[in-house]
């Protein structure tokens, strides 16, 4: 009989568990996502970590008298949130400048025909509030 006991409480509290476990999270408004570019031999070449910006209906790009999120001519962190991770696996030509192989963060100036591409030095930062031209790797 206790036995009995037990083994219905177990059953119950099973039963249970499944109920909970469905519980998620609300979407993040800017999902994480991440990108890898790989080599003909599979190896890892590029990483990149970024969040993916909504765009909700609101314009994205442009002057700062038509309310856009991002204004031409002004450093953009380049995605959502944190800034965009850029890992390079092995020394790269970016151009005509040879990068060494490491983390980057990416930044771009978004012009109405042209974009300015930048891989700065600092890591770990949010959006392009801390931005420092003198850390830029390359242009």
């Amino acid at each position: 009989m206790k036995n009995l006991v037990i083994t219905g409480i177990l059953l119950a509290f099973v039963a249970i568990m499944p109920a909970h476990a469905q519980k998620f999270a609300k979407m993040d408004k800017s999902p994480m996502d991440i990108a890898m570019l790989r080599g003909q031999d599979k190896a890892p070449l590029v990483r990149v970590i970024y969040s993916r910006p909504a765009k909700n209906d609101r314009p994205i790009f442009g002057t700062e008298a038509d309310s856009s999120l991002v204004p031409f001519d002004k450093v953009w962190r380049t995605g959502a949130n944190e800034s965009t991770e850029v890992k390079l696996y092995k020394d790269m030509m970016i151009g005509d400048k040879k990068v060494e192989a490491g983390t980057y963060t990416l930044f771009t100036i978004p012009g109405e025909k042209e974009w300015t591409v930048i891989l700065n030095k600092d890591t770990d930062t949010w959006g392009a509030y801390g931005y420092k031209e003198e850390r830029d790797q390359v242009r």
